[in-house]
Protein backbone atom coordinates (compact mmCIF):
# COMPACT_ATOMS: atom_id res chain seq x y z
CA UNK A 1 0.00 0.00 0.00
CA UNK A 2 1.20 3.43 -0.87
CA UNK A 3 1.34 6.52 1.34
CA UNK A 4 0.37 9.68 -0.52
CA UNK A 5 1.69 12.93 0.86
CA UNK A 6 0.12 16.26 -0.14
CA UNK A 7 1.19 19.76 0.78
CA UNK A 8 -0.87 22.91 0.82
CA UNK A 9 0.92 26.26 0.49
CA UNK A 10 -0.57 29.72 0.59
CA UNK A 11 0.04 31.96 -2.41
CA UNK A 12 0.42 35.70 -2.17
CA UNK A 13 -1.28 38.01 -4.61
CA UNK A 14 1.28 39.93 -6.66
CA UNK A 15 0.75 43.01 -8.76
CA UNK A 16 1.73 41.98 -12.29
CA UNK A 17 1.72 44.19 -15.36
CA UNK A 18 -1.19 43.88 -17.80
CA UNK A 19 1.02 42.23 -20.41
CA UNK A 20 1.25 39.13 -18.15
CA UNK A 21 -2.48 38.96 -17.41
CA UNK A 22 -3.04 35.85 -19.59
CA UNK A 23 -0.13 34.00 -17.98
CA UNK A 24 -1.48 34.80 -14.53
CA UNK A 25 -4.88 33.38 -15.53
CA UNK A 26 -3.33 30.06 -16.63
CA UNK A 27 -1.42 29.72 -13.37
CA UNK A 28 -4.61 30.39 -11.45
CA UNK A 29 -6.42 27.60 -13.33
CA UNK A 30 -3.53 25.18 -12.69
CA UNK A 31 -3.49 26.06 -8.99
CA UNK A 32 -7.21 25.41 -8.71
CA UNK A 33 -6.90 22.04 -10.46
CA UNK A 34 -4.11 20.92 -8.16
CA UNK A 35 -5.98 22.01 -5.07
CA UNK A 36 -9.13 20.13 -6.16
CA UNK A 37 -7.17 16.94 -6.91
CA UNK A 38 -5.48 17.09 -3.53
CA UNK A 39 -8.76 16.51 -1.69
CA UNK A 40 -8.75 12.80 -2.62
CA UNK A 41 -5.12 12.51 -1.54
CA UNK A 42 -5.91 14.30 1.71
CA UNK A 43 -8.83 11.95 2.47
CA UNK A 44 -6.66 8.92 1.71
CA UNK A 45 -3.86 10.27 3.91
CA UNK A 46 -6.21 10.83 6.85
CA UNK A 47 -7.75 7.38 6.36
CA UNK A 48 -4.36 5.67 6.37
CA UNK A 49 -3.25 7.70 9.40
CA UNK A 50 -6.40 6.64 11.26
CA UNK A 51 -5.87 2.98 10.29
CA UNK A 52 -2.23 3.06 11.38
CA UNK A 53 -3.12 4.55 14.76
CA UNK A 54 -6.17 2.34 15.34
CA UNK A 55 -6.37 0.06 18.35
CA UNK A 56 -6.45 -3.09 16.21
CA UNK A 57 -3.35 -2.15 14.18
CA UNK A 58 -1.40 -1.27 17.33
CA UNK A 59 -2.45 -4.58 18.88
CA UNK A 60 -0.98 -6.46 15.93
CA UNK A 61 2.25 -4.45 16.12
CA UNK A 62 2.58 -5.35 19.80
CA UNK A 63 1.83 -9.00 19.00
CA UNK A 64 4.62 -8.99 16.40
CA UNK A 65 7.01 -7.59 18.99
CA UNK A 66 5.87 -10.01 21.71
CA UNK A 67 6.29 -13.07 19.50
CA UNK A 68 9.59 -11.72 18.18
CA UNK A 69 11.00 -11.60 21.71
CA UNK A 70 10.52 -15.37 22.17
CA UNK A 71 11.16 -16.56 18.62
CA UNK A 72 14.54 -17.26 17.07
CA UNK A 73 13.46 -15.67 13.77
CA UNK A 74 12.78 -12.33 15.46
CA UNK A 75 10.25 -10.23 13.54
CA UNK A 76 9.86 -12.80 10.78
CA UNK A 77 8.76 -15.39 13.31
CA UNK A 78 6.46 -12.88 14.98
CA UNK A 79 4.69 -12.10 11.72
CA UNK A 80 4.37 -15.77 10.73
CA UNK A 81 3.16 -16.73 14.22
CA UNK A 82 0.56 -13.95 14.22
CA UNK A 83 -0.67 -14.96 10.77
CA UNK A 84 -1.04 -18.61 11.83
CA UNK A 85 -2.85 -17.60 15.03
CA UNK A 86 -5.26 -15.36 13.12
CA UNK A 87 -5.92 -18.10 10.59
CA UNK A 88 -6.78 -20.52 13.41
CA UNK A 89 -9.02 -17.93 15.07
CA UNK A 90 -10.92 -17.07 11.88
CA UNK A 91 -11.12 -20.66 10.61
CA UNK A 92 -14.42 -21.44 12.44
CA UNK A 93 -16.16 -18.56 10.65
CA UNK A 94 -14.83 -19.78 7.31
CA UNK A 95 -15.89 -23.36 8.08
CA UNK A 96 -19.38 -22.27 9.15
CA UNK A 97 -19.85 -20.20 5.99
CA UNK A 98 -18.74 -23.08 3.76
CA UNK A 99 -21.01 -25.47 5.66
CA UNK A 100 -23.97 -23.13 5.15
CA UNK A 101 -23.16 -22.83 1.44
CA UNK A 102 -23.11 -26.61 1.05
CA UNK A 103 -26.30 -27.00 3.08
CA UNK A 104 -28.06 -24.36 0.98
CA UNK A 105 -26.99 -25.93 -2.32
CA UNK A 106 -28.09 -29.43 -1.28
CA UNK A 107 -31.40 -28.13 0.10
CA UNK A 108 -32.14 -26.21 -3.11
CA UNK A 109 -31.50 -29.29 -5.23
CA UNK A 110 -33.68 -31.53 -3.04
CA UNK A 111 -36.49 -28.97 -2.94
CA UNK A 112 -36.35 -28.55 -6.70
CA UNK A 113 -36.47 -32.30 -7.27
CA UNK A 114 -39.38 -32.74 -4.85
CA UNK A 115 -41.39 -29.87 -6.34
CA UNK A 116 -40.92 -31.13 -9.89
CA UNK A 117 -41.84 -34.69 -8.95
CA UNK A 118 -45.03 -33.55 -7.22
CA UNK A 119 -45.89 -31.23 -10.12
CA UNK A 120 -45.28 -34.00 -12.66
CA UNK A 121 -47.55 -36.35 -10.70
CA UNK A 122 -50.20 -33.61 -10.58
CA UNK A 123 -50.07 -32.98 -14.34
CA UNK A 124 -49.71 -36.65 -15.20
CA UNK A 125 -46.25 -36.18 -16.70
CA UNK A 126 -42.73 -37.32 -15.87
CA UNK A 127 -39.98 -35.32 -14.18
CA UNK A 128 -36.53 -35.84 -15.69
CA UNK A 129 -33.09 -34.25 -15.52
CA UNK A 130 -32.25 -32.07 -18.50
CA UNK A 131 -28.97 -33.47 -19.94
CA UNK A 132 -27.92 -30.02 -21.19
CA UNK A 133 -28.50 -27.97 -18.03
CA UNK A 134 -28.44 -30.69 -15.36
CA UNK A 135 -31.65 -29.30 -13.80
CA UNK A 136 -35.00 -30.94 -13.17
CA UNK A 137 -37.66 -30.37 -15.80
CA UNK A 138 -40.71 -32.01 -17.35
CA UNK A 139 -40.18 -34.62 -20.03
CA UNK A 140 -40.48 -33.26 -23.55
CA UNK A 141 -42.97 -35.20 -25.72
CA UNK A 142 -41.75 -36.57 -29.04
CA UNK A 143 -44.38 -34.56 -30.92
CA UNK A 144 -45.80 -31.34 -29.60
CA UNK A 145 -47.89 -28.61 -31.18
CA UNK A 146 -47.42 -24.89 -30.72
CA UNK A 147 -50.39 -24.68 -28.35
CA UNK A 148 -49.09 -27.56 -26.24
CA UNK A 149 -45.65 -25.96 -26.23
CA UNK A 150 -47.12 -22.73 -24.85
CA UNK A 151 -49.02 -24.66 -22.18
CA UNK A 152 -45.85 -26.52 -21.25
CA UNK A 153 -43.93 -23.26 -20.86
CA UNK A 154 -46.70 -21.90 -18.63
CA UNK A 155 -46.49 -25.03 -16.46
CA UNK A 156 -42.72 -24.73 -16.18
CA UNK A 157 -43.03 -21.08 -15.20
CA UNK A 158 -45.48 -21.91 -12.41
CA UNK A 159 -43.27 -24.74 -11.18
CA UNK A 160 -40.20 -22.47 -11.18
CA UNK A 161 -42.05 -19.84 -9.16
CA UNK A 162 -43.10 -22.52 -6.67
CA UNK A 163 -39.48 -23.74 -6.45
CA UNK A 164 -38.11 -20.27 -5.74
CA UNK A 165 -40.83 -19.60 -3.16
CA UNK A 166 -40.22 -22.90 -1.35
CA UNK A 167 -36.45 -22.42 -1.41
CA UNK A 168 -36.76 -18.89 -0.04
CA UNK A 169 -39.04 -20.02 2.80
CA UNK A 170 -36.73 -22.90 3.68
CA UNK A 171 -33.65 -20.63 3.64
CA UNK A 172 -35.41 -18.10 5.88
CA UNK A 173 -36.56 -20.71 8.39
CA UNK A 174 -33.14 -22.40 8.59
CA UNK A 175 -31.03 -19.19 8.44
CA UNK A 176 -29.46 -19.99 5.08
CA UNK A 177 -29.85 -16.54 3.53
CA UNK A 178 -27.18 -15.44 1.10
CA UNK A 179 -26.59 -12.16 2.94
CA UNK A 180 -25.87 -14.06 6.18
CA UNK A 181 -23.40 -16.35 4.41
CA UNK A 182 -21.77 -13.37 2.68
CA UNK A 183 -21.41 -11.50 5.98
CA UNK A 184 -19.72 -14.53 7.54
CA UNK A 185 -17.25 -14.63 4.65
CA UNK A 186 -16.29 -10.94 4.73
CA UNK A 187 -16.48 -10.22 8.48
CA UNK A 188 -12.79 -11.08 8.84
CA UNK A 189 -11.74 -8.58 6.16
CA UNK A 190 -11.15 -5.68 8.63
CA UNK A 191 -9.02 -8.01 10.72
CA UNK A 192 -6.70 -8.89 7.83
CA UNK A 193 -6.65 -5.29 6.58
CA UNK A 194 -5.41 -3.99 9.94
CA UNK A 195 -2.92 -6.86 10.06
CA UNK A 196 -1.48 -5.75 6.72
CA UNK A 197 -1.34 -2.12 7.89
CA UNK A 198 0.42 -3.15 11.10
CA UNK A 199 2.90 -5.20 9.09
CA UNK A 200 3.65 -2.25 6.83
CA UNK A 201 4.14 -0.05 9.87
CA UNK A 202 6.57 -2.57 11.36
CA UNK A 203 8.53 -2.83 8.11
CA UNK A 204 8.72 0.97 7.85
CA UNK A 205 9.89 1.64 11.41
CA UNK A 206 11.98 -1.43 12.18
CA UNK A 207 15.40 -2.10 10.74
CA UNK A 208 15.55 -4.63 7.93
CA UNK A 209 18.07 -6.71 9.89
CA UNK A 210 15.31 -7.80 12.29
CA UNK A 211 13.38 -9.52 9.47
CA UNK A 212 15.73 -12.47 9.18
CA UNK A 213 15.33 -14.55 6.04
CA UNK A 214 16.00 -18.19 5.25
CA UNK A 215 16.64 -20.38 2.21
CA UNK A 216 16.69 -18.19 -0.90
CA UNK A 217 15.34 -15.02 0.80
CA UNK A 218 18.18 -13.04 2.44
CA UNK A 219 15.81 -10.69 4.29
CA UNK A 220 12.03 -10.71 4.54
CA UNK A 221 12.04 -6.91 4.71
CA UNK A 222 12.93 -6.89 0.99
CA UNK A 223 11.24 -8.37 -2.06
CA UNK A 224 11.78 -11.99 -3.01
CA UNK A 225 14.77 -11.90 -5.43
CA UNK A 226 13.59 -14.99 -7.34
CA UNK A 227 9.85 -14.16 -7.16
CA UNK A 228 9.08 -17.66 -5.85
CA UNK A 229 6.64 -16.48 -3.17
CA UNK A 230 4.62 -14.18 -5.49
CA UNK A 231 4.40 -16.90 -8.15
CA UNK A 232 3.28 -19.35 -5.46
CA UNK A 233 0.52 -16.91 -4.52
CA UNK A 234 -0.55 -16.70 -8.17
CA UNK A 235 -0.55 -20.51 -8.55
CA UNK A 236 -2.62 -20.98 -5.40
CA UNK A 237 -5.10 -18.36 -6.64
CA UNK A 238 -5.56 -20.19 -9.95
CA UNK A 239 -5.94 -23.54 -8.15
CA UNK A 240 -8.57 -21.98 -5.88
CA UNK A 241 -10.41 -20.63 -8.92
CA UNK A 242 -10.32 -24.01 -10.68
CA UNK A 243 -11.50 -25.98 -7.65
CA UNK A 244 -14.28 -23.45 -7.09
CA UNK A 245 -15.56 -24.10 -10.60
CA UNK A 246 -15.53 -27.85 -9.94
CA UNK A 247 -17.45 -27.52 -6.68
CA UNK A 248 -19.95 -24.85 -7.75
CA UNK A 249 -21.08 -26.10 -11.15
CA UNK A 250 -23.12 -23.50 -13.02
CA UNK A 251 -25.01 -24.09 -16.24
CA UNK A 252 -23.65 -21.96 -19.09
CA UNK A 253 -26.27 -22.63 -21.76
CA UNK A 254 -27.50 -19.05 -22.12
CA UNK A 255 -25.32 -16.32 -23.59
CA UNK A 256 -25.72 -13.86 -20.66
CA UNK A 257 -24.58 -16.53 -18.19
CA UNK A 258 -21.58 -17.33 -20.36
CA UNK A 259 -20.61 -13.66 -20.62
CA UNK A 260 -21.02 -13.17 -16.87
CA UNK A 261 -19.01 -16.30 -16.02
CA UNK A 262 -16.21 -15.43 -18.45
CA UNK A 263 -16.08 -11.81 -17.27
CA UNK A 264 -15.89 -12.87 -13.60
CA UNK A 265 -13.18 -15.40 -14.43
CA UNK A 266 -11.22 -12.75 -16.32
CA UNK A 267 -11.64 -10.30 -13.44
CA UNK A 268 -10.41 -12.89 -10.93
CA UNK A 269 -7.40 -13.70 -13.09
CA UNK A 270 -6.60 -10.00 -13.53
CA UNK A 271 -6.82 -9.39 -9.77
CA UNK A 272 -4.58 -12.39 -9.06
CA UNK A 273 -2.00 -11.21 -11.58
CA UNK A 274 -2.17 -7.67 -10.19
CA UNK A 275 -1.64 -8.83 -6.61
CA UNK A 276 1.21 -11.05 -7.78
CA UNK A 277 2.88 -8.06 -9.44
CA UNK A 278 2.44 -5.98 -6.28
CA UNK A 279 3.95 -8.77 -4.17
CA UNK A 280 7.04 -8.80 -6.39
CA UNK A 281 7.74 -5.22 -5.25
CA UNK A 282 6.73 -5.60 -1.60
CA UNK A 283 8.58 -7.17 1.34
CA UNK A 284 8.58 -10.96 1.20
CA UNK A 285 7.02 -11.19 4.67
CA UNK A 286 3.82 -9.78 3.15
CA UNK A 287 3.24 -13.18 1.53
CA UNK A 288 2.52 -14.80 4.90
CA UNK A 289 -0.20 -12.29 5.72
CA UNK A 290 -1.81 -12.80 2.31
CA UNK A 291 -1.84 -16.58 2.06
CA UNK A 292 -1.33 -18.24 5.45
Amino acid sequence: MLILFCRHSATKTLQIPKTFKLLQHQKLIQTRQLSSDSYAQLILQYTMAYAENSFMAKTFVYSYQALASVNCLEYTGGVVGTAIALRLITFPLFAISEKLVAKRMIANQLIRRQVYEEAAAHYGEKAVVDPETGRMTLAMPAKISNYEHLRRNAKLQKIEELCYKTQYEYATENKLQLNRIFNLKICTFPLWMHTAIALRTSVDFETSSKFVGFLWVPSFAHADPYMILPLTFCALSFINLYTGKLVHVVSLQSTPKKLFAYSMTGLTVAISIGITYVLTEMPAVKFFIEKI
